[in-house]
């Protein structure tokens, strides 16, 4: 959108599966959203030897992307208390560490004064229903609209456009899956599933070279 302000987020750590949503959502809103992807090693470095205590590798590797996307100078950069995930079939609980739902907070101390003002950290719930179209997960994506200065129906529109989104990427995920087991009953090939966090399994730093150890293996 031209001449309307930015806004950055980085599609690592909570939102590694909810980015096609909030990016979504925040555009409709009618900010330009700048994405940074495939934090590496560089960014690990940088979280290391900028945070003022140990954290793990993916807190640390986050912290060094936090500090890129505030010295590009965006207007608002979004990192949301996400105290919880999306629940998948039949899970009880969502919750996630105690580490991903503090960094907002910890980040707008270390990334100092000048650039404090500028984070977007709503929290964001999902409730009993756990999923995207409960009632503790729309009143949160309200209070994030607010928060960027949109008080119209707009923001109504926007979360039903983000909805659709992340639903479409849902299903596209899990045709890639079913596409991969296909392909190894045909071709005798044994898959084997890797278990983790997203934001783990899914970065080439953070996931111990996981994904090419086991394809040397003949196994995909």
């Amino acid at each position: 959108v031209e001449g309307a302000r930015t806004v950055a987020m980085a599609d690592e750590f909570q939102l590694k599966s909810l980015l096609p949503f909030f990016a979504t959502f925040i555009n409709e809103l009618g900010f330009n959203v700048k994405v940074y992807r495939n934090s590496d090693q560089a960014a690990l470095k940088r979280g290391i030897e900028e945070a003022n205590v140990p954290f793990c590798a993916p807190m640390q590797q986050f912290h060094g992307q936090a500090s890129v996307m505030a010295e590009d100078g965006p207007d608002k950069i979004f990192i949301p208390m996400l105290r919880e995930l999306p629940r998948v079939k039949k899970e009880k609980h969502g919750i996630v560490c105690p580490i991903v739902q503090g960094s907002p907070d910890m980040l707008k101390w270390d990334l100092g004064e000048e650039h404090r003002d500028k984070l977007v950290a709503p929290l964001i719930q999902f409730g009993q229903g756990g999923d995207l179209e409960g009632r503790e997960f729309i009143e949160s994506c309200q209070r994030l609209a607010s928060g960027l200065g949109v008080f119209t129906v707009r923001w109504w529109r926007a979360y039903q456009r983000a909805l659709e989104v992340q639903q479409a990427f849902d299903l596209d995920i899990k045709m890639l899956g079913r596409r991969a087991l296909d392909f190894c009953e045909s071709a005798g090939i044994t898959p084997v599933v890797v278990l983790g966090r997203p934001y783990t399994i899914y970065n080439k730093v953070l996931n111990s070279n996981v994904p090419s150890i086991l394809r040397e293996q003949g196994s995909i």
